[in-house]
C-alpha cells in the first residue's frame, strides 16, 4: 500500500506539507507497512490537500480536502481497506478530470517531481536529447510550427 501527497505549490498553500508530516508520523508510530511519497499538482488546486492511496494491486483512490485532525481516522479506514467517505472525491470532480486529455502534464500526479531519476525513467529529457543530437535548428523550428504549440498565458508563440 502506498499514499502519495500532492506537494505542488497549491497543495503546500492548502496545508499539504502538514498532512504529509502527520501521515509520516502516524505511519511510523503505528509501524505500518505503507509507503509514503510525494507528487506535484494534479490539476485540482481547489481540492487540495490531495492524498492518493494505492492498494497492493495498484488501484488508486483519491482523497481531497484532507485535514490533519482526521489523519488517524483516515488511516484506520485505509488500512482496513475501506473508503474514508469524508475525504473521498465526488463524482463531479472525478468526471471533470476524466474528460481532460493531458499531454504536457500527463504524468503529473504519478511521479515525484523532486526525483530526477524518476523523471528520466518516464521519458524525461528525450525531446531535448533529440534536439541536441539529431535535429538542426531549422528542423526544430519547423517541428514547433507543425505541432501547433501555443504559449501559455497569452504568450502567443510562435
Amino acid at each position: 500500500m502506498k499514499a502519495v501527497v500532492g506537494l505542488g505549490s497549491c497543495g503546500i498553500a492548502a496545508g499539504a506539507s502538514k498532512v504529509y508530516e502527520k501521515l509520516e508520523n502516524e505511519i511510523k508510530k503505528r509501524e505500518l507497512s505503507m509507503d509514503l511519497d510525494i507528487t506535484g499538482c494534479v490539476g485540482m488546486c481547489h481540492l487540495e490537500p490531495i492524498v492518493d492511496v494505492y492498494d497492493d494491486d495498484g488501484e488508486m483512490e483519491r482523497y481531497v480536502n484532507v485535514s490533519i485532525d482526521k489523519i488517524g481516522d483516515f488511516l484506520d479506514q485505509v488500512i482496513a481497506k475501506k473508503s474514508f467517505e469524508e475525504f473521498k472525491i465526488d463524482q463531479v470532480d472525478t468526471a471533470s478530470q476524466e474528460k481532460q486529455v493531458k499531454i504536457a502534464t500527463g504524468r503529473c500526479g504519478y511521479i515525484n517531481p523532486e526525483d530526477i531519476e524518476e523523471y528520466k525513467a518516464n521519458g524525461g529529457y528525450k525531446a531535448i536529447e533529440k534536439c541536441l543530437k539529431e535535429l538542426t535548428q531549422e528542423e526544430i523550428i519547423e517541428e514547433i510550427k507543425i505541432s501547433g504549440l501555443r504559449g501559455r498565458g497569452g504568450a502567443g508563440f510562435p
